[in-house]
């Protein structure tokens, strides 16, 4: 065959090939779960997929989303039946155009719709069971057709935990007690329900309460979503009433320049034994304090017996010029708080005349 006959046979195939495509109407393939009556079935959760509307069409008589422009909407359709009463969590988000996601019980030509929600949603709501949920995805804007990642799952339960102040406790103390929940299914929390192992109870968001005794008691928070879910935490709280007292501050009445002088302070515990600090301070002239010492000495827990912390002082020269030396002693537990801190500081007086001959008679 000749080589001008051999191009001439090959133009000839071409055009007849580019006539028989130019008389075929182009085929897309629509996606499996376009039709209501085909909605892809979820059967395990949880559930997640890119949802495709790019070869989807609009089917007669399909309802119009409340959150969406209201116009024609072109969808996929999944639907899923939960076994047991249940809360489910809905997302749609999207990558270049916002979905609009629906969600419906009923049947085709009968559908109410029970939520919607566009742009990236999510969505938590209370499911019974044998009940079939259909879920409706479309684009929010109807000239937009593509992929948007899709998920449902059983919405988790509330977080929740609390804590409280003081959280070193007396029975002096009327505690308070702040929860910190968050719900991940963004419901919200609709009740609260504190008790205690006293027989205490509070449907408030903050439970106050006073302790009658000393002792380890069990405080426990639920709470409960507007959907039902609900989530619980505990914590035992260790109440300790913690006091000591300045039963007896000992200083001289009187003394003179350059003498030295013991200065005892008495004090009482009966609750329990714990390191205590005595910080001993004489008062300045105009104001302020100067800081004689600090003694930190173990107090036993005794019902009738004080511990003396014994400090000393030499008077000053200055002291005789103002006349008078204000003492004052504050003890502190070193490890907790005071309950009553009332009656932790003692102050008294010492009148200082002038210069004595013996230094320490």
């Amino acid at each position: 065959m000749s080589t001008e006959r051999f191009r001439t046979r090959v133009v000839t195939v071409m055009i007849i090939l580019i006539i028989i495509m130019s008389s075929v109407q182009p085929v897309f393939a629509v996606g499996s779960n376009d039709n209501f009556a085909d909605a892809t079935q979820i059967t395990d959760l949880p559930y997640s997929t890119n949802a495709d509307n790019t070869s989807a069409t609009s089917e007669g008589g399909e309802p119009y989303p409340s959150c969406g422009y209201g116009n024609e909407p072109i969808s996929v359709w999944y639907s899923y039946t939960p076994s047991a009463n249940t809360s489910l969590t809905v997302r749609a988000s999207y990558y270049d155009y916002p979905p609009i996601l629906a969600i419906y019980t009923g049947s085709w030509g009968n559908l109410t719709q029970i939520a919607c929600g566009n742009y990236s949603t999510q969505i938590a709501f209370p499911a019974q069971a044998s009940v079939t949920y259909y879920f409706q995805l479309s684009s929010f804007y109807p000239w937009y057709q593509g992929t948007f990642p899709f998920s449902l799952e059983f919405t988790p339960p509330p977080q929740v935990n609390f804590y409280y102040y003081p959280n070193d406790p007396s029975i002096f103390d009327n505690v308070t007690f702040y929860p910190s929940v968050s719900d991940p299914g963004g419901n919200g929390i609709a009740s609260y329900a504190w008790t205690s192992s006293d027989g205490a109870s509070s449907d408030q968001y903050n439970f106050f309460h006073q302790f009658a005794s000393d002792g380890d008691y069990t405080i426990s928070l639920t709470a409960t979503t507007f959907d039902g879910r609900s989530g619980s935490a505990s914590q035992v709280v260790h109440v300790r009433t913690k006091d000591v007292a300045i039963t007896k501050f000992s200083i001289p009445q009187t003394t003179k320049v350059n003498q030295t002088k013991a200065i005892n302070v008495d004090v009482y515990n009966n609750r329990y034994s714990d390191y205590v600090q005595v910080t001993l301070y004489k008062g300045l002239p105009g104001g302020g304090e100067q800081l004689i010492g600090t003694l930190t000495i173990y107090v036993p827990a005794r019902a009738n017996r004080p511990t003396t912390f014994k400090f000393s002082y030499t008077f000053t020269p200055d002291d005789a010029a103002v006349g008078k030396v204000v003492f004052k002693a504050v003890a502190t537990i070193v490890n907790g708080r005071d309950a009553l801190p009332a009656d932790n500081t003692a102050i008294g007086t010492t009148l200082v005349t002038g210069a004595s001959s013996f230094p320490n008679p």
